[in-house]
């Protein structure tokens, strides 16, 4: 019996709304990292020597805040794949 292959995520396509883009634009210089070929300097990029956990695709977010407010003493990555 033939299974088709497993992916991890499937990438959606659709149009950013009004509110996505102006979040973008208001909150992307505040918390965003502007892709660069190079690895990222984590303390650089976080201000400080922490453990760092890296999330991908982490939809709105609230999850990912609240247990980032729950533990301090970790530096969260959050990394979405779907534009949007």
């Amino acid at each position: 019996m033939s299974h088709p292959p497993i992916r991890s995520y499937v990438l959606r396509q659709c149009r950013f709304s009004r509110g996505q883009q102006r979040a973008c634009a208001e909150l992307l210089p505040r918390f965003g990292l502007a892709y660069r070929a190079a690895p990222l300097e984590w303390r650089a990029a976080f201000g400080r020597e922490a453990p760092v956990v890296a999330e991908v695709g982490f939809g709105m977010g609230e999850t990912t805040a609240e247990i980032a407010a729950a533990k301090p003493a970790i530096d969260y990555l959050a990394i979405e794949v779907h534009t949007p």
